[in-house]
């Protein structure tokens, strides 16, 4: 039985989320792009961010300065994003129709979802 309470917690730690959440939201751009339990959103990043986030988490064990890897290009201005993916100009999957509507929720798994167009061909 749950309390009824719920506790929200926004962080960029994905360490941190892994450990401490039973469902995870990832957000790009003002807009979820990728949800579920934390267990299959971690097991499948589905969205190209979440991938990205991933890739460019801290390591234990890593030779001091190296350099974390990075999702290339900019984070856009709110105000500037367009009717597609808010994500569309730094995937290197985009392609012309991210950019014309933002993507419908795809069902990845059991309560697992993401907005991407290209969900099947992105599969890790």
């Amino acid at each position: 039985q749950g309390s009824g309470m719920a506790l929200l917690l926004i962080s960029h730690d994905l360490g941190v989320m892994a450990r401490h959440v039973q469902r995870v939201m990832v957000m790009y751009g003002g807009t979820v792009v990728e949800a579920g339990p934390t267990a299959a959103v971690f097991a499948r990043r589905a969205h190209p961010y979440t991938r990205g986030l991933h890739a460019a988490r801290p390591r234990l064990g890593a030779t001091r300065g190296t350099r974390l890897p990075t999702i290339p290009g900019r984070v856009p201005e709110l105000a500037d994003l367009g009717l597609g993916c808010a994500f569309a100009e730094r995937c290197d999957r985009a392609v012309a129709d991210c950019r014309r509507a933002s993507p419908a929720d795809v069902v990845v798994g059991d309560h697992h979802r993401a907005r991407c167009i290209r969900i099947e061909e992105a599969s890790p």
